[in-house]
């Protein structure tokens, strides 16, 4: 690897820390390209969890064209999960850069190691993210039209291609038997989290009324074999970019689902962000309108408009029952872990430390912490935004 005093007058450099995974993202680009591939300078771009997320400004070479790219690193830990989390991503990664460039969801991946934990991504730049855009009142409608466009057109695209992501998954799971072992759990866990919820509020004491339990029901069913597309996964405000159209950078979720779930996932989750207020019904209307027309005939059969905003307001009610469950876990991996160990796969063990109670969060005991506080504004935000969605949808 180059170091400072190998290019005397060169801005940057490498940090002591990211020395190693800079070599080793040195060594796989040259192992993938070809030639000696050497990075320039490294910006940390930090990253979620453990994981660490670098750009690299790299020497001209004629095998690479790119002269930056993202190196995405994550450290060898306990958890099992992770792994599979790291396998399941580069599958993502690997369909969603098999996609014409037109209908690439974002960055394509270059290279990757599962054994160093490593993935070598396209670099998008320094876009601004929808965290910052949404957090501005003015603009607001068009930045989700534009997140409306590109995932219809994403969706439109894959549509009919699931059975190619399931060829990759499947040739990876030969490779890394274990992960694709607790990686069927991560597939369900939407799912289980819309039916733990529903039990939660019962076992607190909250009715749940027939025709939303018959609503959560015909959600469930949806995820397994509604629109069926491809979904980034983690739909949040600071995954998003705009680079003249809306970008989707973190696909550490990504999956074939219903995908109603996708656009009830922005009207829910976006308001969860510091400074993004919530949706109005004007820019719900705008978002939802603005998917319909890209992804109509292809995955909604030519649906018209109050039948698609019902079926998007089911999938934000779902969203916020599946929120009660994911809470009270504490964080995704004790939700995935919780649905293994129900099925009798206890290699996943539950951090207790992380799980929230129920009864503290809705009754506001002070005791439950900060953490509660936080967790009872989400869900009363989550509720609020279900209600109003689904009052609009019955308007129709």
């Amino acid at each position: 690897m180059a170091t400072d005093e190998d290019r005397p007058g060169e801005p940057g450099g490498v940090a002591d820390e990211h020395r190693d995974v800079v070599a080793a993202a040195e060594a796989l680009l040259s192992r993938r390209f070809g030639g000696q591939q050497r990075a320039l300078a490294a910006e940390d771009l930090g990253g979620s969890g453990a994981a660490l997320v670098l750009r690299l400004r790299l020497a001209a070479s004629p095998f690479l064209q790119d002269r930056t790219v993202v190196v995405k690193s994550i450290p060898v830990t306990d958890d099992e999960l992770d792994d599979a989390a790291l396998v399941r991503e580069v599958v993502a990664y690997q369909f969603a850069t098999s996609l014409p460039e037109a209908s690439r969801p974002g960055p394509t991946v270059l290279a990757y190691d599962i054994a160093e934990r490593i993935i070598v991504l396209s670099d998008l730049g320094d876009a601004r993210t929808f965290a910052e855009l949404m957090a501005e009142p003015e603009g607001r409608i068009g930045h989700l039209r534009s997140v409306g466009q590109a995932l219809g057109s994403l969706h439109a695209a894959t549509a009919e291609r699931e059975g190619e992501f399931e060829s990759l998954r499947s040739l990876m799971a030969r490779r890394n038997p274990k992960a694709s072992a607790i990686n069927q759990y991560r597939q369900l866990a939407h799912h289980h989290a819309i039916e733990w919820g529903a039990g939660l509020l019962k076992d607190a004491g909250i009715a749940v009324p027939d025709p939303v339990r018959e609503l959560l029901e015909s959600a469930g069913r949806r995820l397994r074999r509604g629109l069926r597309a491809f979904s980034p996964g983690d739909l949040s405000p600071d995954n998003i970019v705009s680079t003249g159209r809306a970008r989707f950078l973190d696909y550490e979720w990504g999956r074939f689902r219903d995908v109603s779930f996708d656009i009830a996932s922005i009207i829910v989750d976006f308001p969860q962000y510091p400074g993004v207020a919530p949706l109005t019904e004007e820019e719900v209307g705008a978002l939802i309108s603005a998917w319909h027309r890209e992804a109509d005939e292809r995955v909604l059969g030519g649906a018209e408009p109050a039948v698609v905003r019902a079926i998007v307001a089911d999938a934000v009610v779902a969203l916020a029952v599946s929120a009660v469950a994911e809470i009270h876990a504490g964080d995704p991996h004790n939700l995935v872990a919780e649905l293994a160990n129900r099925r009798g796969f206890d290699a996943i063990g539950v951090d207790e430390g992380l799980k929230l109670s129920l009864e503290g969060i809705i009754t506001g005991e002070p005791a439950a912490g900060e953490l509660a506080d936080a967790a009872r504004r989400r869900l009363g935000l989550t509720a609020l935004i279900a209600e109003r969605v689904a009052a609009a949808a019955a308007e129709e």
